[in-house]
């Protein structure tokens, strides 16, 4: 079986970011699939280029455990405003276009996700004029997004482009991959879904022993990890801390990331007077282990449907750590599986959502034990293993091709 992994980033484990590419890339050759990952050159988040003097539509890049990897040339304006996503998204398409006019007839199945949609699109000649089947994995839900903070206006011309794009990738799709049950649901409202599955990151292995601290007094180490941008409602972390502070919590919050609104981030927490570290950013590898050094991790997801349906890297990091989640909003996946599984705390009221931390708080200081020791981290940790998920990964994939 070859495959052929049509990501918008692949990293590597000393790198900051998700490895969802990688990982999959990586499992996919252990299952003897011929993996081909076709990446463009300068990663999104961080700028950085792979190969720095690539200016040819592709180039081969390396072999690695078991997959070999191609970059394409696209400028680095994946995050400048709209103009730069344009010009980005072009360049994604003509070059992944014509890679797969030159290599495409002989897959037999492309995975690709839907972000920037139109690399995604590019896929589909090769759908139409051979066998290749197409699997979509929704990795995150951004127009949806970009309309809920009034990024983008919902009956504008370049939403209403998108929905034609992304009814058009969804029609053609042989299976549907989806990060989270919600954002399942939201784009199955709004699309025909013919074949669909649930597969989110997971949790991975560590290689250190997650050893708790107990609590001896009222002071409580927070911790957020994540970009520093507009999607999350990043404010309610303080004024979480505000309200706990005031019931006489001492609070220390560690942020751990970097984006666009760092610096106002900063004034904000200043003008707080509360007792806010900004860490920047970390690699990958490194999450879980500083994480685990805390008594509680924030997860804000206060707003929309869209938003609500994420289901993102720190999530699972924060599982893996052993640390008591703290998701702010309602209705969201993040809220629902923390309830399922009893890993932490949720309450889209600020006031209830500090009296239950004070209560837990409370509960480690009279026993003596860590925040941890009243949720169920094992069995969460069973039940989203990485390994399990991605067997489940390549079980879709034979299928389409048996």
């Amino acid at each position: 079986m070859k495959v052929l992994l049509l990501f918008q980033h692949l990293r590597y484990e000393n790198e900051r970011g998700g490895q969802r590419s990688r990982e999959i890339a990586e499992f996919l050759a252990t299952q003897d699939a011929e993996v081909i990952a076709l990446i463009p050159n300068v990663d999104p988040l961080t700028g950085k280029k792979a190969i720095p003097d690539l200016l040819l539509p592709w180039r081969y890049f390396r072999d690695a455990s078991g997959y070999r990897e191609y970059r394409f040339y696209v400028p680095a304006t994946a995050r400048k405003g709209l103009p730069g996503r344009l010009l980005y998204s072009a360049f994604c398409f003509f070059n992944v276009l014509l890679f797969l006019l030159v290599h495409g007839r002989k897959l037999d199945v492309i995975i690709t996700t839907t972000h920037p949609l139109l690399m995604a699109i590019a896929a589909l000649p090769i759908k139409w004029l051979s066998a290749t089947k197409l699997v979509i994995e929704v990795r995150d839900i951004p127009l949806d997004v970009a309309i809920e903070r009034k990024i983008v206006s919902q009956n504008g011309i370049l939403s209403k482009c998108y929905r034609f794009f992304e009814g058009m990738l969804f029609k053609n799709a042989d299976h549907v991959i989806s990060y989270s049950q919600q954002m399942l649901e939201l784009l199955s409202q709004r699309y025909r879904v013919s074949s669909s599955s649930i597969i989110p990151i997971g949790t991975g292995e560590i290689d250190f022993v997650v050893d708790k601290a107990s609590l001896v007094n009222r002071e409580v180490k927070i911790c957020f990890f994540g970009t520093l941008g507009k999607v999350l409602s990043l404010s309610s972390m303080f004024d979480l801390a505000v309200i706990l502070k005031n019931k006489g919590l001492a609070v220390r919050l560690d942020i751990y990331g970097d984006g666009e609104s760092r610096q106002a981030l900063l004034d904000e927490s200043c003008s707080l007077g509360l007792d806010v570290k900004f860490n920047g950013v970390v690699p990958k590898n490194m999450v879980v282990e500083r994480c685990s050094e805390y008594d509680f991790a924030i997860y804000p997801v206060d707003g929309g449907e869209a938003i609500s349906a994420s289901l993102g890297n720190k999530f699972f990091d924060y599982v893996t750590a052993r640390t008591p989640i703290v998701v702010i909003g309602k209705n969201s996946e993040a809220g629902r599986i923390v309830k399922e599984v009893n890993v932490g705390l949720v309450n889209e009221d600020l006031t209830r959502l500090a009296d239950d931390i004070i209560n837990v708080v409370d509960m480690a200081i009279d026993s003596k034990q860590s925040t941890s020791s009243f949720f169920k981290f094992e069995n969460a940790i069973t039940m989203y293993s990485k390994e399990g998920l991605y067997k489940q990964f390549y079980r879709v994939v034979q299928s389409l091709v048996a």
